[in-house]
């Protein structure tokens, strides 16, 4: 490690790290897109603040995402827990150490030289991200905000006579299932916001200036996040956008494939939900529970939803099968390359991981290490064998893309074999079959009833 910063200048190891953090992710998530990247300031002191769901990667997601050099502000933690290696990948990448009381008073000191920093990034023009949250919770929730964000950036704007002119801009954060392999994330990006309207009460009042610029975020946040008010509506909410959110998407002329899109529809249907249960809970009761029937019956028959209402004709089914069976050598050359390195990232999350929120960032951090050790030693061997640098190099190449139609061969074999067992069930016991489908739609047009009731109460 110590080399390797020596040999590169430190501004080059960061964008080397950055572009391999976003290698990564595209590598362990299906998709990710961003929305409104034009609106960030290339230049000027800006504080980022994000949701935070998913650990540490969050603040490499915004890191790797963001064209701006960044610094950000993981819980401090993390740097006693973690080995020599990680420790050098934070410092590389621009993670300043923050301490909260919950996980132990005798460090707070810390976090004095920690503003300090923060500080001296902000005069220079510099960028930091944050999490005004305080704490990592994987939920579609944007939780109560402390008050480092407004500290920080008041504390930047006294020491320099309030000339910084520092911006505040909004990331959410929406993960389809931040740590499950091969699915979508979408980062949505706000304006820069100006805190002029606060300056003058920090100025009569500290603290109700640091309060007033606290109050003020959470709003603006939960403008650019999905945003389910309590738990308890979660897995009606996850119901709701599986049963419904294609034909809404359908209804508006949007497109699946198209994540700002498909965020839009929740959003929606997230307020729509918030709003049921606060001022018709009887109405969107009597919904949940015929949507937790339709469930239920799925789950004891082992069907799924996404099958169910749309399996492919004998005609469409056979070339499925015929594409999976001509697509098998391919998976089977990117699956014995990249076997061993990916099967360490996956032992190594699945040994140490204890909590959910931390299983995609060891994941990714540890699946970076091993291909970086195993991609070069598999090369050097196949150059010692063929001699040839330029089949050497086509070799390397072939190992990450091969690599990448693997994970997503095992993804698609899955989803084929379930709708082969979804199209025998159906030839087996038609009549239930039709049953469910019945349920669907009556639950599906439950929902509309739910819609217009939203619209029309939501118009006035």
């Amino acid at each position: 490690m110590i080399k390797f910063t020596l040999i590169l200048p430190r501004k080059m190891v960061y964008h080397i790290l950055k572009h391999l953090t976003r290698v990564s992710l595209l590598t362990f998530y299906r998709n990710v897109q961003i929305r409104g990247l034009h609106h960030m300031p290339k230049s000027g002191p800006i504080i980022i603040c994000s949701n935070h769901t998913n650990a540490f990667l969050d603040a490499l997601i915004v890191g790797a995402q963001v064209p701006r050099k960044m610094k950000s502000l993981p819980r401090g933690t993390i740097f006693f827990t973690s080995g020599p290696a990680l420790r050098w990948l934070f410092n590389e990448v621009g993670m300043i150490p923050i301490f909260r009381a919950l996980e132990g008073k005798e460090n707070l000191h810390r976090n004095e030289a920690t503003f300090q920093r923060c500080y001296d990034v902000l005069a220079k023009g510099g960028a930091i991200s944050v999490f005004p949250e305080g704490i990592c919770i994987p939920e579609r929730r944007i939780k109560a905000m402390k008050k480092g964000a407004a500290r920080i950036i008041f504390g930047a704007e006294e020491l320099n006579n309030f000339s910084l002119d520092t911006k505040i801009i909004f990331i959410g954060l929406n993960y389809e299932k931040a740590w499950r392999f091969k699915t979508n994330l979408f980062l949505n990006c706000s304006r820069p916001y100006g805190i002029d309207e606060f300056i003058e009460l920090y100025k009569e009042n500290k603290v109700k200036g640091i309060n007033e610029l606290t109050k003020f975020l959470r709003p603006k946040l939960t403008d650019y996040a999905i945003h389910i008010a309590k738990p308890e509506y979660d897995d009606f909410y996850e119901q709701v956008e599986t049963l419904y959110a294609r034909t809404l998407l359908e209804h508006h002329g949007l497109s699946w494939n198209n994540l700002a899109h498909r965020y839009l529809v929740s959003r929606e249907i997230a307020k729509g939900i918030n709003y049921h249960f606060d001022e018709n809970p009887e109405g969107i009761t009597a919904v949940q529970k015929a949507s937790d029937a339709y469930f239920k019956d799925l789950y004891r028959l082992e069907l799924d939803d996404k099958i169910l209402c749309s399996l492919p004709g004998k005609s469409q089914l056979i070339m499925k099968i015929l594409a999976t069976i001509l697509g098998f050598p391919l998976h089977l050359y990117g699956l014995i390359n990249n076997y061993i390195p990916a099967k360490i990232a996956k032992t190594v999350a699945d040994k140490v991981v204890k909590k959910i929120d931390f299983y995609s960032s060891v994941t990714i951090m540890v699946g970076i290490g091993s291909f970086l050790f195993f991609y070069p030693v598999m090369s050097f061997v196949f150059w010692l064998v063929t001699g040839s640098f330029v089949l050497t190099s086509i070799y390397l190449l072939t190992l990450y893309l091969s690599g990448n139609y693997s994970a997503y061969y095992i993804e698609d074999l899955r989803i084929l074999r379930a709708t082969i067992a979804h199209a025998l069930f159906k030839k087996k016991n038609e009549s239930k079959f039709n049953e469910l489908l019945l349920k669907r739609e009556s639950v599906v047009n439950k929902l509309v009833n739910l819609k217009e009731t939203y619209r029309s109460r939501t118009a006035k």
